[in-house]
């Protein structure tokens, strides 16, 4: 049984044609945005207009985007997890004669930790819109909850079937000398993803 996050915008998402939802909401401890900037980071957040996945050797890319544009254009949240190294640990598992990756035990919450270097999670939260002089900001630390995980083995097959749900709560800050935290980030999302292209390097 899908596991079904409290979410407020659990329902169809716009005109998008997806099922799901999620949001996105930060507590930032400096506004850095240049005056002039049309939306500063007080009270900051969004409900998203668009969630998908990407899919790379061994990774899945959580999006969580304001609006269905070029992530250039809007702001979002990424999510990185890896995963070769979940299978290898034993907190996912392929199912239905390898065609499937789920979490091992679906009844429990799969919690991991949040860091900016090599690690099983990576997120970042993107500004384009709001903040578009300092754009992306990365979580140093926090953590990743998913309550549901239901990927197709085969990248191809994105958008058939498959089921992602969680939360995370992460510190960010820009990637520069100092690595200074610069904010709350905290996101919730429950969704299908669409089908996607499939990006291959080989």
């Amino acid at each position: 049984m899908r596991v079904v996050a409290s979410l407020a915008s659990l329902a169809l998402v716009g005109c998008s044609g997806l099922t799901g939802g999620g949001s996105v909401s930060a507590d930032f401890f400096v506004d850095d945005c240049p005056p002039g900037t049309d939306r500063n980071l007080d009270d900051y957040g969004y409900e998203a207009d668009w969630l998908a996945t990407e899919r790379y050797a061994g990774v899945v890319i959580i999006q969580i985007m304001e609006y269905r544009v070029r992530i250039e254009e809007t702001d979002s949240v990424a999510v990185r997890v890896g995963l070769d190294e979940l299978i290898e640990a034993g907190t996912l598992q392929y199912a239905d004669g390898e065609t499937r990756i789920v979490l091992t035990d679906p009844s429990t919450p799969l919690t991991l930790p949040l860091s900016f270097g090599e690690g099983r999670a990576n997120a970042t939260i993107s500004l384009f819109q709001t903040c578009p002089n300092f754009p992306t900001l990365h979580a140093t630390s926090g953590t990743l909850t998913i309550t549901d995980f239901d990927l197709a083995v085969d990248a191809e097959d994105t958008g058939i079937d498959e089921h992602v749900a969680g939360s995370l709560t992460a510190t960010v800050a820009r990637s520069d000398d100092l690595m200074t935290a610069a904010g709350l980030v905290t996101s919730d999302f429950d969704f299908e993803p669409p089908k996607r292209p499939t990006i291959s390097f080989k």
